[in-house]
C-alpha cells in the first residue's frame, strides 16, 4: 500500500507525460521521491489531533520520540536503522547494525535508541543525536519485539526461537532476567498503560498472552482460530481495553513470513 501511495498524491511519471487533444503538457515543481514519502508517512503518523501519534509502548519498526523530534525506522535489507528529522523531513543518519535489524525503541524521553538486530542475536544501542553506536548486549537467539518502560531504565525483548522474554539494564547494558513459559516463537511485545502487564504475540498460532511484569507469570491468554498465524505485532489502545494483532492470515502448506510489518 505504501508503495503506491506517492502516485496517488500526485507525483507524475517524467517518463509518462501528460497528454490530451487540446490540453499542453504542464510540468510541475516535483519534489524528490524522499521527500514525498516523508511526507505522506508523516500524515500517517498524525492523530485526529494534529498531533504525531507516537508508537510508544508497542514494539514497532518504527518509532518517534517522545518529543517528536525525531522518528527511526530499520531497515531488514539494508542492516540500518534511518533516523529522520520530522521538523526538516530529512534523513539525519543511518547507521549500520548488523543483519535484519526488527524492533527499535526510543529510551523513556532520551533519544538513546535500542533495536533488535535478529540474525546478529544482539541489541545494539545508538545515540540517534550523532548517529553513533553506544554500545550492545549479546543475546541468545533471534531477538525481535523490543520495548521500553517510560524511564528508559529497563528494555524488554522477544526472543523468537526460545520463546522467552529478556529484561535489560540498558546502563548497565546486561540482561537482568529472563521470562520463560509465555509461549512460542514470541515476536509481538507490548505495555499496558500501568506498564505492570505484557502482551505478547506467538508468531505461528497469533495467541496473546498477558505477562505480569513483577512476577514473570502469564494472567491472561486469547487464542483465535486454528488458521490464524504470522502475528509481529501487537497495539493496544491507548483509552480502552482493546488489542489490535496486525498481519494473521490462514495457514498454508508452506509457510512463507518474510517481509516488513510496521
Amino acid at each position: 500500500m505504501l508503495e503506491t501511495a506517492p502516485s496517488a498524491c500526485g507525483a507524475l511519471s517524467a517518463a509518462s507525460p501528460v497528454k490530451s487533444a487540446g490540453l499542453n503538457p504542464v510540468r510541475r515543481n516535483r519534489q524528490p521521491l524522499a521527500t514525498t514519502w516523508l511526507r505522506f508517512l508523516t500524515a500517517l503518523l498524525l492523530s485526529g489531533t494534529g498531533q504525531l501519534a507516537l508508537a510508544g509502548n508497542s514494539s514497532s519498526l518504527m518509532e518517534i520520540s517522545t518529543d517528536g523530534q525525531l522518528l527511526a525506522c530499520t531497515n531488514r535489507d539494508s542492516g540500518t536503522v534511518t533516523v529522520v528529522d520530522l521538523k526538516t523531513l530529512r534523513k539525519v543518519h543511518e547507521v549500520e547494525v548488523g543483519h535484519k535489524p526488527e524492533g527499535v525503541t526510543f529510551l523513556g524521553d532520551s533519544h538513546h535508541l535500542a533495536v533488535c538486530v535478529y540474525a546478529d542475536d544482539r541489541v545494539v544501542l545508538l545515540d540517534a543525536d550523532s548517529g553513533q553506536a553506544t554500545g550492545e548486549i549479546e543475546v541468545f537467539d533471534e531477538p525481535y519485539g523490543i520495548v521500553s518502560t517510560p524511564d528508559g531504565s529497563r528494555l524488554y525483548v522477544t526472543l523468537d526461537y526460545p520463546g522467552q522474554i529478556l529484561e535489560i539494564d540498558p546502563q548497565a547494558k546486561k540482561i537482568v532476567r529472563t521470562i520463560e513459559g509465555a509461549g512460542k516463537f514470541l515476536r509481538g511485545l507490548a505495555f499496558d498503560a500501568a506498564t505492570s502487564r505484557l502482551y505478547v504475540t506467538e508468531y505461528y498460532t497469533a495467541a496473546v498472552r498477558a505477562v505480569d511484569v513483577a512476577s514473570g507469570n502469564v494472567v491472561d491468554e486469547w487464542v483465535g482460530a486454528s488458521t490464524d498465524n504470522l502475528a509481529r505485532q501487537v497495539v493496544l489502545h491507548p483509552t480502552r481495553p482493546k488489542a489490535y494483532v496486525p498481519h494473521i492470515r490462514s495457514k498454508v502448506n508452506a509457510v512463507h513470513g518474510q517481509g516488513s510489518l510496521f
